[in-house]
């Protein structure tokens, strides 16, 4: 049957396209039947079935005796999801939920280049929303990003929240969110872990086995008023307090960890001079050794 012709989505506006694919909400796209083909299997097939039939396989409807298929996503999103593999200036996602919907549909049709190519746009919302990644990551992405993912997520302080449950996590079975809470667990002890080696001890020796130590004691442990001397000692407890519940190196480096200590060497002439300096350099080194400890430890999905 012949259709007329819906609004036409440039770059994809091709007069020399064999094949339309409309949207949800009446969008047309032409594009090439060998592009997607290679791109994605179903369509690869599809296009393998004797000419009278393929467009049948979709819809009976052609425009100037081109086929139409029509697809139940709508338009932003093909137009999304065409410009990761068709040579056109890429989209930009904007949302979250955009990236969902594209990775929706390129498992609807097997497109693997799409999944690669939107793992960067995936993770680019990670910071602002590590839950919800994971969830994606663990649905729809390899193992690889699926471990990059998990790690964003020490970022979370696992406690009750009167925010809402993100959609996302519908996506996840209980096996794989209780395996994210191990791997929260298990973070957590080794940051702790981290934390209580010698090497940050008040007094730094000259040579400790494994690190690169500082030639002298810290100003703080060498000053003769008490309250530089608790200076370390409230910092450490202050960071891991933090780390028992986000197990992330950077903790000890944010000014709500080195504020107070740095207060405290200021209103002292002693430790004045250096104390920026070697609280700086002694919580650069902190934040080192907790992201090495968690680093080692895995996400440990069974199913």
């Amino acid at each position: 049957m012949e259709s007329s012709e819906s609004p036409v989505n440039g770059p994809f506006d091709n007069l020399d396209a064999n094949v339309i694919i409309r949207s949800s909400d009446g969008s047309d796209f032409r594009v090439f039947k060998e592009i997607l083909a290679i791109a994605s299997p179903v369509f690869k097939q599809m296009f393998a079935l004797p000419c009278e039939n393929a467009a049948q396989q979709a819809s009976d409807d052609t425009v100037a005796g081109i086929p139409v298929i029509h697809v139940s996503e709508e338009g932003q999103t093909i137009k999304m999801l065409l410009s990761l593999f068709y040579p056109v200036p890429p989209q930009t996602f904007t949302k979250l939920e955009e990236v969902r919907a594209v990775l929706e549909v390129a498992r609807k049709y097997e497109m693997e280049v799409v999944k690669m190519r939107v793992e960067s746009a995936l993770m680019s919302f990670a910071q602002a929303e590590p839950l919800q990644v994971f969830a994606l990551a663990r649905t729809y992405m390899s193992e690889e990003v699926v471990q990059r993912a998990a790690r964003c997520t020490l970022q979370w302080a696992i406690e009750p929240t009167s925010v809402a449950m993100p959609e996302e996590l519908r996506l996840l079975s209980l096996p794989a969110f209780w395996a994210l809470m191990q791997y929260h667990h298990k973070c957590i002890k080794a940051a702790t872990r981290a934390i209580e080696t010698k090497w940050f001890s008040p007094a730094v020796p000259k040579s400790v086995k494994g690190h690169t130590a500082f030639p002298r004691e810290w100003v703080w442990n060498r000053c003769d008023d008490s309250t530089c001397q608790n200076l370390w000692s409230d910092y450490m407890e202050c960071v891991g307090r933090e780390l028992s519940k986000r197990p992330l190196g950077s903790i000890a480096q944010t000014p709500a960890m080195l504020e107070p200590a740095l207060r405290k060497a200021g209103n002292c002439e002693y430790c004045r001079p250096e104390a920026f300096q070697q609280l700086t350099e002694y919580s650069k080194r902190l934040a080192d050794a907790v992201d090495e400890a968690t680093s080692k430890i895995r996400l440990e999905l069974d199913e």
